[in-house]
């Protein structure tokens, strides 16, 4: 587990959403194929880890890896072919990788654990979402200041069919008891916890990390929560003011917010 600096983490899982720039000729080959080999090997990771087999209420029917299946195959493809470090290859391999991490990022993954709230989501005493006229009381009384270890979940859930492409994405929040599942409702881009600072005029994060017991996801899908809180004007106005845990299993047990209690 690593705090690591917001800037960080926006560049590493979804920086290859940036526009395609043509290779920089000052740059080795070997040193492009190491760098796009590296976030290879990190987006692999994140795929695994959501994807693994684990005992839970609810049989998942789909996996990541499955969502992404052709533009994994074409990744393994250039990476094979780039090993020789033609810089044609390796700028082709470059591309592939950018692909791969535009598609993770636009994939769902699913929870093994069951609902325990009524579905579809709705708004009540223990769920809302944020930039609602009712969630920042909510989220006082979820974190109060007599509970140091109290934090918020939240879930990201893809938008509906048709929505467009530069639609802004809800994030749903509930109280540190609820489950990620009954404010998802379903799969979900990203889901995690969180911690809030109340000292300014409107709540805003404090610390994130990407940790869910049913869904596990990936360090690479805190981009997807940060682009989401910054859309929704809930991040502090100072970078130094957030924190960023990666957790490497995305479960409980190496939870940094949590510290393995739920």
């Amino acid at each position: 587990m690593r705090a690591v600096p917001l800037v960080l983490v926006v560049l590493a899982a979804c920086g290859a959403a940036a526009p395609v720039r043509p290779p920089d000729p000052t740059v080795p080959a070997r040193a492009r194929f190491d760098a796009a080999s590296e976030r290879h090997e990190r987006l692999l990771a994140a795929i695994d880890q959501e994807d693994a087999p684990r005992d839970g209420e609810v049989a998942r029917t789909s996996t990541v890896r499955g969502q992404l299946a052709a533009v994994l195959g074409a990744a393994d493809r250039a990476r094979s072919a780039a090993v020789r470090l033609v810089p044609a290859d390796v700028a082709a391999y470059v591309r592939a990788v950018d692909a791969l991490a535009r598609a993770y990022l636009g994939s769902v993954i699913e929870s093994t654990d069951g609902p325990r709230r009524p579905l579809p989501f709705r708004r009540d005493d223990t769920r809302d979402e944020l930039g609602s006229l009712t969630v920042d009381e909510k989220l006082h009384n979820w974190q109060p200041a007599a509970e140091p270890l109290a934090f918020i979940k939240f879930a990201i859930p893809p938008p509906p069919p048709g929505a467009p492409a530069d639609a802004p994405l809800t994030v749903r929040v509930c109280r540190g008891d609820v489950r990620h599942i009954d404010i998802a409702g379903g799969p979900a881009l990203a889901v995690g916890i969180m911690r809030f600072r109340f000292d300014g005029a409107r709540p805003v994060v404090s610390v994130l990390e990407n940790t869910s017991g049913g869904f596990r996801p990936g360090i690479p899908r805190l981009a997807i929560a940060l682009t989401a809180l910054a859309r929704l004007g809930y991040l502090p106005a100072r970078r130094a003011d957030l924190t960023v845990y990666e957790n490497p299993t995305g479960d409980y047990d190496r939870s940094m917010i949590a510290h393995s209690t739920r």
